[in-house]
């Protein structure tokens, strides 16, 4: 338009130069400038860009240029509005392609690395270059100390990033966490001191869930801030960030798991060396002292092989109940720290 940038060509009879910015009239005015050539109509055109269908100099009456006027005013408006929805459809195509690439990317990402730690800087700096934020963070929910924790960030670099607490309330991380939606803080909404090292402006933060049969848990929160082209998020922004944390979400399971069953190879290994051991030394004893002999004066029960076998093997399975029961003991806290969240959401 005339008030943001120079008026240009876009088709005629004949290439001139557009009419002073002085002449172009109002929207619903017509303007009829005699001149040296004859008469120049300039007719605004109704659109959603400022545009303006010229006619002249010309030696005609009034009314033969009124008769072309109603023949070219809704032609030049629908041309204008599709040439505006096509350009509309290929930006959205390109923007399309790069949220596809995008995701592509991530799934690379996530399927090379194990722990989140190692791909969480990769995946924001793909995930910010798209979104065009110059800072964001992932944070991922610590069960010890039931807060929220960074562990990767983009900008804001030298500026302290302190666990959150989830009944922190004037955190906006805290806050998505806890009611499992979306949502956008316009700058100067809920400023938390906690989030000063990944926030500037607008943030948009999304909820990072893993959904089971019993329904959505959630594992932490993506944030973005401080857009390059100063434009709010959109619709489509956090459509594609929801399903970027849902990638994330598969990840940090999947590391989880990962965890769970080192953990019970490292047990298992462990048994097996003592079981390795105590062979070791029945094997010795016999050597020494004859079979079923170990020359001690230890109890009865544990004197011979076969005994000190069973108490291993009794060891083995206590071991083995006790990572049992501490698995079922932190899923019984977590969901217990679920279920009092939905009763603090749904008391407010």
């Amino acid at each position: 338009g005339a008030d943001e940038t120079p008026l240009r060509w876009i088709a005629g009879t004949r290439r001139e130069d557009p009419p002073a910015e002085a002449l172009l009239p109002p929207l619903g005015v017509i303007r009829d400038e005699p001149t040296e050539r004859g008469r120049l109509v300039i007719v605004p055109v109704a659109g959603p860009r400022p545009a303006w269908l010229v006619l002249g100099p010309c030696p005609i009456e009034r009314r033969e240029v009124d008769r072309y006027l109603k023949f070219l005013r809704p032609v030049v408006a629908q041309y204008l509005q599709n040439t505006l929805e096509v350009e509309h459809a290929a930006n959205e195509l390109a923007e399309r392609y790069e949220e596809i690439n995008l995701l592509y990317s991530i799934s690379e990402i996530l399927g090379r690395t194990v722990s989140l730690e190692e791909g969480a800087a990769t995946i924001l700096r793909e995930v910010s270059e798209t979104v065009g934020a110059r800072r964001a963070s992932i944070l991922v929910h610590e069960p010890d100390t039931d807060s929220l924790v960074v562990v990767a960030r983009q900008g804001g670099e030298g500026l302290p990033t302190p666990p959150i607490a989830l009944d922190d309330e004037c955190s906006v991380s805290a806050h998505v966490f806890r009611t499992l939606h979306s949502m956008v803080a316009e700058e100067g909404q809920m400023p938390c001191a906690a989030e000063v090292g990944f926030r500037r402006g607008a943030m948009l933060t999304v909820p990072i869930l893993w959904t089971t049969q019993d329904g959505s848990e959630p594992l932490g929160v993506v944030n973005l801030s401080d857009r390059r082209s100063g434009q709010p998020f959109s619709a489509g922004d956090q459509k594609l960030v929801t399903a970027i944390a849902s990638q994330i979400g598969a990840a940090i399971q999947n590391a989880r798991l990962v965890r769970s069953s080192l953990d019970q190879q490292r047990l298992q290994q462990e048994i097996r060396s003592l079981l390795d051991d105590a062979r070791e030394t029945d094997k010795a004893e016999d050597a020494k002292y004859g079979k079923g002999k170990r020359g001690d004066e230890l109890p009865e029960e544990l004197a011979r092989r076969e005994s000190r076998l069973k108490k291993i093997q009794e060891a083995k399975l206590a071991l083995e109940q006790q990572a049992r029961e501490k698995a079922e003991r932190e899923a019984e806290e977590a969901k217990a720290k679920n279920e009092e969240r939905e009763k603090k959401r749904g008391t407010k």
